[in-house]
């Protein structure tokens, strides 16, 4: 297959890195020259393009990759649409729910498939806690509590979108992932409370820190702290912690630990290599919906709209300072 990668920040490289491992042809396209000129060296794409439109005047494309900072998702992933093509869209969708909702619409109007780029759905630690969830050997789950602290994308920040909610900033927008897996494994939530706020990085973001509880359908209640503050090094990274009737799971996307109460656990590393095939995983599953298989763990559009309607209503509630509904209307 034949693919475009509309964007080349960072995440496009470890699209790409997949790609290539896959033995798929590649073209990349980014209207900032020393961006196109670093990912294409790097990677040894000679087919560069300065924008969509001219990649697409010069040839087909069986898929894009959107890897463009959060508000400018919508109009490329239309476009590729209108003009053959299935789309895989980083996350977040889009900007916010109705653009996302626009892009539903679109691929619906042109029969193309649309998908939205949450790899941590192919990290191998997710499917072996989903196989311990779904085996019952807990019992009844009792609570889920999530860490994401994540300074390195605002060191890392090439563009400054995250300035302002109206292009994607905030951190919950930012970090949907977190709101994806925990409906991926427990289902929607049914309401909630945020409180977000702006503490250290000001300058950088309109916020830098979030804590979120909700309560899901199936009882249980979810907490997430979200932060771009904890240093580099020694931030507890991305984890999260079940508790449940008869033991405790504990995942840090690396391992995975289960302490049963009556003392049978279980422990689980995995190897860098490992986690380096989510994209792989994940494009394989991409490439097996554009055929028309389908995936049972590949996000579709109807996940990314329903993650930043959460998102929406979750920075609602900090606003306000109320209680906010979250089951999809």
């Amino acid at each position: 297959m034949k693919y475009l990668i509309i964007g080349c920040g960072s995440i496009s490289r470890m699209h790409a890195q997949a790609l290539q491992r896959m033995g798929e042809e590649i073209a990349i396209c980014d209207p900032i020259p020393q961006n196109l000129a670093a990912t294409g060296e790097q990677f040894g794409i000679a087919e560069r393009y300065a924008s969509y439109e001219e990649a697409f005047a010069n040839t087909a494309f069986d898929a894009v990759i959107v890897c463009t900072p959060n508000h400018l998702h919508e109009a490329p992933s239309v476009y590729a649409m209108e003009h053959g093509a299935d789309v895989l869209c980083e996350k977040p969708i889009a900007a916010n729910a109705a653009a996302g909702r626009r892009m539903m619409e679109a691929a619906e109007r042109c029969g193309r498939k649309l998908f939205v780029g949450y790899p941590l759905r192919f990290y191998p630690a997710l499917p072996y806690v989903r196989e311990i969830l779904g085996g019952g050997s807990l019992g009844k789950i009792i609570s889920v509590r999530a860490i994401l602290a994540a300074p390195e994308t605002l060191d890392f920040a090439r563009t400054t979108y995250r300035k302002s909610y109206e292009t994607g900033g905030g951190i919950i927008y930012d970090y949907t992932h977190e709101i994806d897996y925990l409906r991926y494994f427990f289902g929607e939530p049914l309401c909630g409370a945020c409180f977000a706020e702006s503490t250290l990085k000001a300058d950088r973001t309109v916020d830098d820190n979030a804590e979120v509880m909700m309560k899901l359908e199936n009882g249980m209640t979810a907490t997430v702290h979200f932060d771009y503050i904890q240093e580099r090094g020694r931030a507890r990274g991305r984890s999260f912690e079940v508790v449940a009737e008869k033991g405790f799971l504990s995942c840090d996307f690396a391992s995975v630990q289960v302490r049963y109460y009556d003392g049978n656990d279980l422990d689980h590393v995995f190897s860098k290599e490992e986690r380096v095939q989510s994209f792989i995983r994940e494009h394989t599953a991409f490439q097996q919906c554009m055929k028309g298989a389908g995936s049972p763990d590949l996000a579709t559009a109807f996940d990314g709209v329903r993650a930043l309607e959460i998102a929406d209503e979750l920075y609602r509630s900090s606003r306000e300072g109320v209680m906010v509904r979250l089951a999809p209307q």
